[in-house]
């Protein structure tokens, strides 16, 4: 009988979120279409500062078969119509996709591995706090130029720059992530005689896995935008690119649908993701699981 009650509960709460959350979406979209609509009674640019949905949909997306032939291999430029424009969002979409997930392994592989280095070494740790702390400070989007010089629009030039956001993200989080260990773990594993390197190995390491995960989720949400950002680096391909067309026409509607884009495919990676995460840290107590206790 418990178990039924604790289905049922389970049910009712996610009906509720699911409940909220369309009512919130529907709320935003409503506002958006209304204060569309009264806006074009005020100026006759209103397609372009806020345009409405139904323009959205039936202009400006078919609008982005125009955009055929950027980056891709064939006839430049098509009529407006549903099936070039979602051959051209396909297209740069997987291009995209690849240089996001690619440059955000790298970075995040490197990031963890220097930061277990660094928390390994207090020598290292000494040697490279003060070039960390700078390159921390320092906006990703100041160092666009300095890439451009380096790499040009080159495809290498895109993956190390997700790289780089990603991994001084992720090395600062590791870091910290170690210094938070408590310290009655280490001073246990010690009295029954583990080394340095089974205490890293044993200890430390999975005492900062559930802490990891939370870094690698804030890197994979902006990992897109970094992406998006890397893209402006004089590439002829993907969804940035298109966005800087969009930009330069004056396209509203069209980078709002790629902002969409962005939005769906970070969600998206994310429910992976967490997927994956809660699997590994299955034995971390969740706060959840703690209040149904009570």
């Amino acid at each position: 009988m418990s178990l039924v009650n604790d289905t049922i509960v389970r049910f009712v709460r996610k009906l509720r979120f699911y409940y909220l959350t369309l009512l919130t979406v529907g709320t935003i979209l409503v506002v958006w279409e209304v204060t569309a609509h009264v806006l074009s009674f005020f100026t006759p640019y209103a397609t372009i500062i806020l345009p409405p949905l139904e323009h959205i949909i039936t202009v400006s997306l078919p609008g982005f078969a125009t955009f055929y032939g950027v980056g891709m291999p064939g006839i430049y430029g098509q009529a407006p119509s549903f099936f070039f424009a979602f051959l051209v969002l396909g297209y740069h979409s997987i291009i995209t996709f690849f240089r996001v997930i690619t440059g955000t392994l790298l970075g995040v592989g490197i990031g963890i591995g220097l930061g277990i280095l660094i928390g390994w070494s207090y020598r290292l740790e000494t040697f490279v706090r003060i070039p960390l702390l700078f390159i921390r400070t320092v906006p990703l989007l100041a160092i666009i130029p300095l890439f451009i010089v380096w790499f040009g629009g080159s495809e290498l030039g895109v993956l190390l720059y997700i790289a780089f956001g990603s991994f001084i993200i992720l090395v600062i989080n590791t870091i910290e992530a170690i210094r938070n260990v408590p310290p009655v773990y280490q001073n246990y594993a010690r009295t029954l005689g583990a080394t340095r390197g089974q205490l890293f190995r044993t200890v430390i390491i999975p005492a900062i896995v559930p802490e990891l995960t939370g870094g690698i989720r804030v890197v994979i949400g902006l990992s897109w935008a970094i992406g998006l950002a890397a893209e402006y680096l004089a590439t002829q391909r993907g969804l940035g690119r298109m966005m800087i067309l969009s930009e330069q026409y004056l396209y509203t509607g069209r980078m709002i649908m790629i902002a969409f884009l962005y939005m769906i495919f970070s969600i998206g990676l994310n429910k992976v993701y967490m997927q994956g995460a809660n699997y590994i840290t299955r034995w971390v107590p969740r706060v959840e699981k703690i209040r149904e206790g009570r």
